[in-house]
């Protein structure tokens, strides 16, 4: 993806930078696309590098994703709680499935734009080849959407129990930030 540069003038040096470089010296990252594991690892050596520079500084992250591979998701979420210093979540445009999962994980304020989407549904499992191996697969889809729905029903805050994450996940659950808001999803729209 190509990204737009600027010019930073420092005395009498000046450079070229690329928006993003210029936002996470700032402390603030973007995840704009679908999850995979060369978005996950470049966020994780992101939120890395922030916590060697200074690891008391709060970091906002904002997302607009229609979500992606679970393990990738699941690997930024758990890198999020191990830093020491908060993250922020914005929540712009759409958070689905992963998307959303991350919206809701954050570590400090959890926030969405007025007009954000956000949906949550179960794992997608996509399994193929032979039977014993689609059973395979079958039977981790349903491990990683224990650990989906468990996200869910801990980023609540007690507002989601787990009859209430089966009935949200059992097909395309799309909502507003109000409704979000409603669930614990988030902690305000702005």
């Amino acid at each position: 993806m190509n990204f737009p540069n600027i010019v930073e003038t420092i005395g009498r040096s000046t450079k070229i930078i690329d928006i993003p470089t210029k936002l996470m010296q700032e402390r603030i990252l973007f995840l704009g696309e679908e999850i995979d594991s060369e978005i996950a690892n470049n966020l994780i050596l992101s939120l890395m590098w922030l916590k060697h520079v200074d690891e008391n500084k709060d970091v906002d992250l904002y997302i607009n994703s229609p979500g992606g591979v679970c393990s990738d998701t699941f690997a930024i979420k758990d890198v999020i709680y191990k830093m020491p210093f908060k993250v922020n979540t914005i929540g712009i445009g759409e958070c689905c499935s992963g998307g959303a999962y991350l919206l809701a994980c954050g570590t400090g304020t959890r926030t969405v734009t007025e007009n954000c989407r956000i949906m949550v549904h179960s794992v997608q499992s996509g399994a193929m080849g032979s039977l014993p191996d689609m059973k395979i697969q079958m039977k981790e889809s349903e491990v990683l959407n224990s650990v989906y729905k468990k996200g869910l029903i801990e980023f609540s805050k007690g507002k989601i129990n787990s009859k209430k994450a089966d009935e949200l996940i059992a097909r395309d659950t799309f909502m507003s930030g109000a409704e979000a808001l409603k669930l614990g999803l988030i902690d305000k729209v702005i």
